[in-house]
């Protein structure tokens, strides 16, 4: 649900795709441009990358313009770039063990989308306009039809998220 008291910016993001990363400084990058190349409608996306802690000296061209800004007491808040999509966030996970499922999880309660989808740094292949496909594909309280969970198995609901507070859980929380 929309805060009142949201922007525009953010009230006019659908979607979050969450991109926990290992590969720094820039082999994160080919997965976000495919998103971005096969994304119908661009300004509706937030990307939030996530890096672990003690990596942010890894982050390449990105390292001035988040220096400034980058402190112990920062590490709780995303910081924002322009790219092509509506938002584009750089988000820290401090949770360890590090692993991509709490990089995931951490993303994951940085966001504002309604639909949550986890991306990696080499097996992502977007549908062409995979943004279309899901909200062609959603009834009108935002539930996920069971034919496109077999199309985007990493796609998880605002509501679905909310209901656990994790997009995923780490192994040894099975037991």
């Amino acid at each position: 649900m929309t805060n009142p008291s949201s922007s525009a910016s953010e009230r006019s993001i659908l979607f979050s795709l969450l991109h926990a990363t290992d590969c720094l400084p820039s082999g994160w990058q080919d997965s976000m441009n495919q998103w971005l190349e096969t994304c119908h409608n661009p300004s509706s996306v937030e990307y939030l990358l996530c890096i672990d802690r003690g990596r942010e000296h890894d982050l390449g061209v990105f390292t001035p313009m988040v220096k400034g800004s980058w402190g112990s007491s920062h590490l709780n808040k995303p910081i924002e770039l322009a790219c092509g999509f509506g938002q584009f966030r750089i988000v820290v996970n401090r949770e360890e063990p590090f692993s991509p499922i709490n990089g995931w999880n951490r993303a994951a309660s940085q966001s504002q989308g309604q639909y949550l989808l986890l991306c990696s740094d080499h097996s992502d292949h977007p549908s062409q306009n995979w943004d279309q496909l899901i909200m062609n594909s959603s009834d009108a309280q935002g539930q996920i039809h069971s034919h496109l969970r077999n199309l985007v198995p990493l796609l998880v609901t605002r509501a679905e998220y909310q209901e656990t507070g994790r997009i995923l859980r780490e192994r040894k929380d099975y037991a």
